[in-house]
């Protein structure tokens, strides 16, 4: 069975859901949307600090809200997609087109949400992790999985 990504949708900026969501729809049932996280590091020379993971484990934990809205999700991207275009700017989408948006986003209220986060953190030294950093990692992990929402993490 075929699991890749239908929508890939760059959603970088002022306003964003999440520096990238993809989409997909599975077993005519389910729609599963993927929030991927980035931070890349408050300072010119990367490091372990503190301030940036917080940062992107509280976009992580605020993005939940959004499975009990999938609808409005799916309005927001296809909004910002049509308000990109009607700038002349470059489309927000990745992978998909504008008419596999509106398709989503009319299919999305009679569709089960699954969620799954990704924070990526490029600067970040996987065997420098302090034991507090593995505390605020595992909160969001507890905080997420109460929702039913699986969370990776991507170092370097």
């Amino acid at each position: 069975k075929d699991k890749s990504w239908e929508l890939i949708f760059d959603d970088d900026g002022s306003g964003e859901r999440a520096d990238v969501v993809a989409v997909r729809r599975s077993d005519d049932k389910y729609i599963e949307i993927h929030f991927w996280h980035l931070k890349f590091s408050s300072r010119k020379e990367p490091g372990n600090r503190v301030k940036d993971l917080y940062e992107v484990c509280g976009q992580s934990m605020r993005s939940v809200r959004w499975r009990q809205s999938i609808e409005k999700l799916m309005d927001r991207l296809k909004a910002r997609e049509v308000s990109r275009q009607r700038k002349g700017g470059k489309s927000r989408l990745q992978r998909g087109s504008q008419s596999l948006l509106t398709e989503l986003c009319n299919q999305a209220p009679f569709l089960i949400p699954q969620l799954a986060m990704t924070i990526v953190q490029p600067g970040y030294i996987l065997s420098g992790m302090e034991a507090d950093h593995r505390e605020i990692l595992g909160g969001t992990e507890t905080f997420l999985n109460d929702y039913g929402v699986k969370l990776r993490v991507v170092f370097s």
